[in-house]
């Protein structure tokens, strides 16, 4: 089936062609063209065609897949001097190479919305609690006002909801069970507490769109210990109603409700128990029930968002709520402080425990909003970084590519010179990745002797042609000529940066087993297991191969003369592996097929 995919560019799909039996046909097709005499206008046109090979499954499961293995092995083709024809390297291959090539690099990216807008996150800005996530980079959406008004991540568990109900429904029964006495004692007082908590709520600080700091608690540890978990009840009741009025998700708002009410009634009980009757002592155990507040709401807090964003409570404690003690500690010292001076100078009290607020209030302020410029600027930098990552990320990927096409063009220029050896590398390569398996290497090392075995002969770039394609046996100086070839691969590849196994490959895969071999005389495990395998999957593929001066041999009296060869020349391990493979596959998936398979592409 032909195509025409734009310009000079066609394509053959071939149902139920092998790839060695598609690369024969695209041969045949290339040599008819270049016999043909084409003319133009009685002008004689030189035509010629570069043809590139790649077959399902081998190079690729998708359409796109194929055709791009297809486009690579077509510019190997025109690297190597065209009028030629290229088999793809397989997509595991390809992979394997731009995966280990370089250092993998990676953006930070911005936290999920799960950890950005949790309900705990909303609770701890409005109760004193500073949200302890980063700053998020140029770019996100601006955090809403500062009363807890965000959208409900869509990612946040189902049992969040029922887990917030359950603490409203704690929170309403703890404070109905406090005594309304409090209450009628000085309604005037409790309804300035409650407008505090709100106008603290209304004021609190946007710490560059990512949290808020209130001052909140304060107040509401005065409730707790002046009016009891009934206070407590009715003034996160009222803020309920207020932070539903602004638009905050219900489970939020239940949550804040239900969480704040329950840490309220441990204050109002801790402070209760301690019963102080002195300054020192009322100073005391406001401090002691300040920290109470803190363990219940910090607990819930650490729970909840734990829940949300697929953490531990530990990990959510350890990195937000862990230091926050001091402040709550503050906070119940400024409340015992008001009750002592309320007991004295009734109303100057708020003026006495507020201008300590007011100050600590402007002072955050003030530093957030000098610091503001400053974290605009990192962020617009971190922006800028992030884009000029990307750009990096796709010019270090058409390099890559590029650079893959040089490489196995510069490896296949050595079967371009001697037509006996075409499909070796790709034979060699099969193989080898089927004993890499075989001997339990790992999915990257496997990928890097799949690279390794297509580029283990590139030395032989170096190596003339007289002694390359010489049809007789080589002398002495011939053969010390051609024994070069891992040198010079080692020199060609030396300013790569290529896997380790690679380069153990092109230089070591001649070396001996009982020693002997070149060209650092290697023996036994000193040889690295990969060149020890490519040495196998090389001789077994050169014996089974037609060249100048000998026929091919039959696999199996190839198999005969390598078996007989383990502990010498070839490692006693992979010629077992390789046995193993042969008993589960007889054409070792393919390598040396007796059959057809499934299709290719030209």
């Amino acid at each position: 089936m032909a195509a025409r995919l734009g310009g000079e560019e066609f394509a053959l799909l071939l149902p139920g062609r092998s790839r060695a039996r598609a690369q024969l046909i695209a041969e045949q097709l290339r040599a008819r063209v270049a016999t043909e005499e084409w003319a133009w206008e009685e002008q004689e046109l030189p035509v010629s065609l570069s043809l590139g090979v790649a077959a399902f499954p081998d190079d690729g499961t998708e359409i796109g897949e194929l055709l791009e293995a297809t486009e690579l092995a077509v510019h190997d083709a025109k690297l190597a001097g065209r009028n030629r024809v290229r088999a793809a390297v397989p997509v595991t291959a390809r992979a394997g190479l731009e995966a280990q090539r370089t250092p993998a690099r990676t953006v930070t990216a911005r936290a999920e919305p799960e950890q950005e807008r949790t309900p705990a996150a909303t609770e701890g800005e409005r109760r004193g609690a500073r949200d302890g996530t980063p700053a998020p980079a140029a770019g996100d959406e601006p955090q809403p006002p500062p009363h807890g008004a965000q959208a409900l991540p869509a990612g946040v568990p189902w049992r969040v909801r029922p887990f917030a109900a359950v603490l409203a429904v704690l929170a309403l029964a703890a404070g109905l069970s406090g005594s309304p006495d409090g209450l009628l004692s000085d309604p005037l007082a409790f309804g300035a507490l409650v407008a505090a908590v709100l106008l603290l709520d209304a004021v609190a600080i946007d710490i560059f769109q990512r949290g808020r700091i209130s001052l909140a608690a304060a107040p509401i540890l005065v409730i707790a210990y002046s009016f009891g978990p009934l206070g407590v009840l009715i003034a996160e009741g009222t803020a309920l109603v207020v932070a539903l009025r602004r638009g905050t998700p219900l489970v939020k708002a239940v949550f804040d409700f239900g969480a704040c009410g329950l840490a309220g009634t441990a204050a109002a009980l801790a402070f209760s128990a301690a019963a102080p009757a002195t300054i020192a002592g009322q100073l005391g155990a406001a401090t002691v029930a300040a920290l109470a507040y803190y363990v219940v709401n910090g607990s819930l807090l650490c729970t909840v968002s734990a829940m949300a964003e697929r953490t531990t409570a530990r990990a959510v404690l350890r990195e937000r709520f862990s230091w926050l003690w001091v402040d709550y500690l503050t906070f119940g010292l400024l409340a015992g402080a008001f009750l002592t001076f309320q007991e004295v100078g009734g109303p100057l009290a708020f003026v006495v425990a507020g201008a300590p607020l007011l100050a600590l209030w402007f002072s955050e302020r003030q530093y957030v909003d000098r610091s503001r410029e400053s974290v605009q600027e990192l962020r617009e930098r971190g922006a800028a970084l992030e884009r000029a990552l990307e750009v990096e990320g796709e010019l270090r990927r058409s390099m890559q590519r590029t650079y893959l096409s040089t490489i196995t063009s510069l490896a296949r220029t050595i079967e371009a010179k001697d037509p006996y050896t075409g499909g070796h590398t790709e034979r060699v390569s099969r193989v080898a990745v089927l004993l890499a398996g075989e001997l339990g290497m790992g999915e990257s090392d496997i990928a890097a002797v799949e690279v390794g075995a297509v580029i283990h002969d590139i030395g032989k770039i170096g190596v003339s042609d007289a002694v390359l394609l010489k049809p007789g046996a080589l002398d002495d100086d011939e053969f010390a000529h051609m024994r070069s070839h891992p040198e010079i691969s080692s020199y060609i590849l030396s300013e790569l940066e290529l896997p380790a196994i690679v380069t153990q490959i092109v230089r070591n895969h001649h070396e001996r087993f009982a020693g002997g071999g070149y060209p650092d005389g290697l023996s036994g495990e000193e040889i690295p297991l990969a060149a020890r395998i490519v040495a196998v999957a090389d001789t077994l593929d050169a014996m089974t191969s037609a060249r100048a001066y000998r026929r091919a041999l039959p696999l199996e009296t190839a198999l005969t003369e390598i078996r007989g060869n383990a502990g010498r020349q070839f490692c006693p391990q992979v010629v077992s592996a390789l046995d193993r493979c042969l008993r589960r596959d007889a054409t070792l998936e393919g390598a040396y097929p007796h059959e057809e398979s499934p299709a290719a592409v030209v």
